[in-house]
């Protein structure tokens, strides 16, 4: 069966989006108090990103690559990532090795992945990331962050946001009697495009907007609660803005200092505590990630 587009319901959806968006100023009209939705929609729509947060490991595997590492695109017998047509891909075939899949993840996950898989076109090919403002970001994936480009995002015709995880929200959970459903009808709702996304995130944290005041909503917007980003495209070094890495404690930059100073070779998998190893990736990163062309800073 032929796959959704997910970009091109996001595009569907932005003539929605902004009238649930304008019929909310209106309703804080009534109440003189738009005036903050208004602001808020206007500090966000010009500096937001989209940030992919990872480990140590991860950020290694960028770092070696050039590319995200993809989990769902490894296969047993290639070793790496494999690819099929575009006809194929259309027609719902994917490259996906699900028995080995599932043996890295819980079942209930991985048969929610197989069913968004299903539906979603070239599922299998987005890196996931989150719309961003500041901070820390998505900490449960890891504390090195990889920020985008705005015009790589704006130039894209295949990403799309979605207002919550997909797993998460718009899958249904297995039954005895049903297996996992896509919630079509919400999902459709909540997709917006680079042009639209915003306004998704004004009605997504308007409460909270109101409960919290400016300043205390903008630290909430890149957490637990966050708006998600689907890429397929390829992501290189040349789509991305700055790499953001842990700093280290005071003992990690005692290491570090020798690290830096020790001619002999060192490896990752020699280090026997996780102090060394922070500060050793912490040294690869910051020396060879400039070297790529891009931007490191810590935080």
């Amino acid at each position: 069966m032929p796959r959704v587009n997910l970009a091109q319901l996001a595009k569907e959806n932005e003539a929605g989006l902004r009238e649930r968006y304008e019929a909310m100023v209106a309703e804080w009209a009534a109440k003189g108090t738009h005036q903050s939705l208004l602001d808020f929609h206007e500090h966000c729509s010009p500096i937001w990103r989209v940030s992919m947060n990872c480990d140590w490991r991860g950020l290694a595997y960028f770092l070696d690559h050039g590319m995200p590492y993809n989990m769902y695109r490894f296969n047993r017998d290639a070793g790496a990532t494999v690819d099929l047509s575009q006809d194929a891909c259309i027609q719902g075939e994917t490259p996906i090795d699900w028995d080995l899949f599932e043996q890295k993840v819980s079942q209930e996950w991985a048969a929610r992945r197989r069913k968004f898989n299903e539906y979603a076109h070239l599922e299998e090919d987005f890196t996931y990331g989150a719309y961003y403002l500041d901070g820390p970001g998505l900490e449960r994936y890891g504390k090195q962050m990889v920020l985008l480009k705005r015009e790589f995002l704006k130039s894209s015709t295949s990403t799309s946001y979605l207002l919550a995880d997909s797993l998460q929200w718009y899958v249904s959970k297995e039954t005895p009697t049903s297996g996992a459903e896509i919630l079509k009808d919400d999902l459709c709702r909540d997709l917006a495009t680079y042009d639209s996304v915003t306004l998704l995130l004004c009605l997504k944290k308007a409460d909270e907007l109101q409960q919290l005041g400016h300043d205390l909503c903008l630290e909430t917007v890149t957490r637990d609660s966050y708006i998600e980003a689907q890429i397929p495209d390829k992501i290189d070094f040349s789509a991305v803005e700055r790499v953001r890495i842990r700093a280290l404690a005071a003992e990690e930059l005692e290491i570090f200092a020798d690290l830096i100073t020790n001619d002999d070779v060192v490896k990752a998998e020699e280090l026997d505590t996780q102090e060394k190893k922070n500060a050793y990736y912490y040294m690869l990163f910051s020396t060879e990630f400039p070297k790529k062309g891009l931007v490191v800073e810590d935080f």
